[in-house]
């Protein structure tokens, strides 16, 4: 079973998409929350295994605060950012905290559903040490098979992240 949780101001929102997007699955539970405050709450009791928040949201706990607690609750759940206002200040904390799926309002009920589809069937990736390949070599791999991917690079104590989405790195 797959719980979804997701976090919006809009109370109409909420109510159309815990109804309307999978209804027909009894595989999937959708829960939803009127905050940031209530997201919490949710996650303290519920293992979620997606977590989709709008970023500006009015209270104490915003998008950016919910999603980084989660992260720390919950390190194996995958986020997705919903926003009115897709700026580039949005994008680059996504990257930096390894969030690739983002999805601007307004948008679809199959638009989101297929989104969601999309990031539960992901397999999970490949942890390891690869000391035959070049970075190069898999970089040009990801991106000659137009793949969406994040690379988290650790080095003595550098770290850094690349994210190939659909082949471009960006």
């Amino acid at each position: 079973m797959y719980h979804i949780l997701i976090v919006d101001e809009e109370e109409h929102l909420l109510w159309a998409l815990e109804r309307n997007l999978f209804p027909q699955r009894e595989d999937v539970q959708v829960h939803t929350a009127i905050s940031g405050e209530t997201g919490l709450e949710i996650l303290e009791r519920q293992k979620i295994d997606l977590l989709i928040s709008d970023i500006k949201m009015p209270g104490a706990v915003d998008g950016f605060q919910l999603i980084l607690r989660a992260k720390e609750m919950v390190p194996d759940a995958r986020v997705m950012i919903i926003t009115a206002f897709g700026t580039h200040r949005i994008q680059n904390f996504a990257e930096r905290i390894g969030i690739s799926h983002y999805i601007e309002k307004p948008f679809t009920v199959d638009e989101l559903r297929s989104a969601i589809l999309e990031i539960l069937d992901e397999k999970e990736g490949f942890q390891g040490v690869l000391s035959d390949l070049e970075l190069t070599d898999i970089i040009q791999m990801l991106c000659l098979a137009k793949r969406t991917a994040l690379l988290h690079l650790k080095h003595r104590d550098h770290r850094g992240r690349i994210v190939v989405g659909n082949g471009e790195v960006t």
